[in-house]
């Protein structure tokens, strides 16, 4: 290696590489090696005017590219929305805002790449059972010795995840139910509960001493994508 040289890969040449000089190219990198951001469209409330503006702006900083995320305003909005109208995503003005600030990137030599719809594959609700994302989730109860009833929606309103934006068609399996003694000395002494169910109650007697119950969840569609794309109904 000759020194001062930056050694290539065996299935690269010189000219696959934009600079020889490595203290050259790190002295003035190549806009593909600059810092990338990524670009709110916040309430895809965007203007062909202002979109130019921010773009060279963010070249004139030092920026290599950026990543338009199209976002929704929060349905209860309370501040100022400044009087902007929001495009409608993937209409043919929203669709020309892209074209615009495309060809503005490239004529800057910058880097400009889409989010497409503020979601992810496995959260879209046409893919909803096979390819949705699932939760497990732990009930925990302590109890002392007695006579004791639980239903199963006690059960899933404790393992219900505390998010920030549920989803409001999701759905709970008790995959398993166990009383389990405080403290535990021996496996054998777990009691599973199990198949103990009659009509959506657990009745069950508690030994004496302390006890816990512990009930695991499975949870189908728990969440929402927050403030997604408005287009996209999407869920984990």
């Amino acid at each position: 290696m000759i020194p001062g040289r930056l050694k290539l890969p065996a299935d690269h040449s010189d000219q696959d590489f934009p600079g020889k000089d490595l203290y050259g190219l790190f002295r003035n990198p190549g806009r593909e090696y600059h810092p990338f951001v990524r670009w709110w469209w916040n309430g895809n409330k965007v203007e062909a005017e202002e979109l130019i503006r921010e773009l060279r702006l963010l070249k004139e900083a030092g920026i290599g590219g950026v990543e338009i995320n199209p976002i929704e305003f929060p349905t209860r909005f309370e501040g100022d929305d400044l009087g902007k109208p929001s495009l409608k995503w993937l209409s043919d003005e929203w669709i020309g805002m892209l074209r615009l600030v495309f060809e503005e990137a490239k004529s800057l030599g910058m880097t400009c790449d889409l989010i497409v719809g503020s979601g992810w594959p496995f959260a879209l609700s046409i893919w909803w059972e096979k390819n949705e994302a699932r939760l497990w989730s732990l009930q925990l109860r302590n109890l002392q010795a007695t006579r004791y009833e639980i239903s199963e929606f006690e059960i899933f309103k404790e393992a219900d995840p505390a998010v920030s934006s549920p989803f409001p068609g999701r759905t709970m399996d008790l995959l398993s139910l166990y009383l389990v003694p405080d403290p535990l000395e021996s496996m054998d002494q777990v009691i599973d509960l199990t198949g103990k169910k009659s009509k959506r109650l657990f009745r069950f007697s508690v030994p004496g001493g302390k006890y816990a119950l512990y009930g695991l969840v499975k949870i189908h569609g728990f969440m929402e994508v927050i403030n997604g794309a408005p287009v996209l109904r999407v869920r984990y």
